[in-house]
């Protein structure tokens, strides 16, 4: 979820996708749709928030992507938040990741922008988070592995000898 405050509007939106795109400086891309309230403000705004929302959260989700919702400052009405020191916008209450970033570009890509922001401040904790799949929306378990879950096995290694004629040969 997206959420944006500039001079005295603030609007959210749910994306399905935060894109990590470097780790030094830490930067990551999301994509608007072009027309979007938010894709104007925050490039406006030059700052923005992304909430990683939890599992329990997905109503929330399904509210800042309804259409319908209230404008402005309204649709965070009964949504508990508090402003990110950095950019001001909305860090919702029982996310499992808020971000503060400054956004560094924006490039048109068919009927999205995609904008490019360095993440300037970060909470994070462990829990369930709202995933994107498929269409759908999904819960999972967010925790760290550790060093050795994520040590590839050790597979035995044959090399089979080259025999001629085992190649095919390709018609011209």
């Amino acid at each position: 979820m997206v959420a944006v405050w500039h001079g005295d509007a603030a609007q959210g939106t749910t994306v399905s996708t935060v894109t990590a795109v470097s780790r030094d400086p830490l930067l990551i891309a999301i994509c608007l749709a072009r027309r979007s309230t938010v894709a104007s403000l925050a490039m406006a705004a030059q700052r923005f928030t992304v909430n990683m929302l939890s599992a329990g959260q997905a109503p929330l989700a399904g509210w800042f992507a309804d259409p319908g919702r209230p404008g402005g400052l309204a649709q965070f009405d009964g949504t508990e938040w508090e402003p990110d020191p950095f950019s001001g916008a909305p860090l919702i209450a029982g996310a499992l990741a808020g971000l503060g970033c400054r956004l560094v570009s924006s490039q048109t890509a068919g009927d999205h922008e995609i904008l490019l922001a360095e993440v300037v401040t970060a909470t994070a904790r462990e829990g369930r988070p709202l995933l994107y799949f498929a269409g759908r929306l999904h819960d999972g378990m967010l925790r760290s592995l550790s060093r050795e879950e994520t040590r590839p096995p050790r597979w035995p290694v044959r090399s089979a000898p080259a025999q001629p004629g085992n190649g095919r040969k390709l018609a011209r």
